[in-house]
């Protein structure tokens, strides 16, 4: 059965406008949904979830990065660590994105992994600060394969890690960043990212104007200060 049957096309030209948006905006954006939709498809796999199911959530990685294209450049393409202030910025990318795809019907039906994709198992993601099966289970499994693709890629910033330090990473934050469900099905990176090809390139001709948030994922000092702040 295919995904809502007589909609597909309907869903797969506005996907496909939109990721053109994305590349036009910000090339390592859409070389990096590409990689995350390929191993989001193989984590799904070894979860066991239904095609059907799998078939959402490849739709929603083309477009969990949308809302970038609401980001200055002077943010969105800066090297180097980004400021409180601008990382702030950065964190409304979920929310832009919600507020570009709420108004097509068509597409409302990707809104829960695409604005909940930065959540933390612990709750102290953003933009809403869910925390555990309160996070759809289709954002968690993104955001392990967001997580992946940026500890593999070379930024100016810092080398790639290799497979067995990327792992080690997950492991260790498995229970307060990563759903440990998913972490525990993932014995090894190899099998999910085998045949991808992606990091066996050099790091000017895939990553040469990247931003990504994935290397603030793992340090959660400043979730916790501004979740605290929240509660005051």
């Amino acid at each position: 059965m295919k995904l809502l049957h007589n909609k597909q096309a309907e869903i797969e030209s506005m996907v496909s406008i939109l990721t053109s948006a994305i590349e036009a905006r910000d090339s390592y954006t859409f070389g990096h949904s590409l990689r995350v939709e390929k191993m989001s498809s193989r984590i799904g796999k070894l979860l066991g979830l239904r095609p059907q199911y799998l078939e959402i959530i490849q739709l929603a990685v083309r477009l969990h990065d949308l809302g970038k294209i609401g980001i200055p450049d002077s943010i969105l393409l800066r090297e180097g660590p980004l400021p409180d202030q601008d990382f702030q910025v950065i964190q409304r990318h979920p929310v832009i994105a919600e507020d570009i795809i709420k108004g097509t019907k068509a597409l409302r039906f990707l809104l829960p992994f695409i604005k909940h994709h930065h959540e933390r198992f612990d709750g102290y993601g953003y933009p809403d600060g869910l925390a555990g099966n309160d996070i759809p289970l289709g954002a968690r499994l993104i955001a392990v394969a967001d997580a992946i693709d940026a500890m593999l890629s070379d930024r100016p910033y810092r080398k790639a890690l290799s497979v067995a330090e990327a792992l080690s990473e997950l492991k260790t934050h498995s229970g307060n960043h990563f759903d440990p469900q998913i972490i525990s099905t993932i014995e090894n990176l190899y099998p999910i990212i085998k045949g991808l090809n992606f990091y066996s390139m050099n790091s000017y001709t895939v990553y040469i104007r990247g931003h990504d948030t994935g290397r603030h994922s793992i340090d959660t000092t400043r979730f916790r200060a501004q979740k605290e702040d929240k509660k005051t």
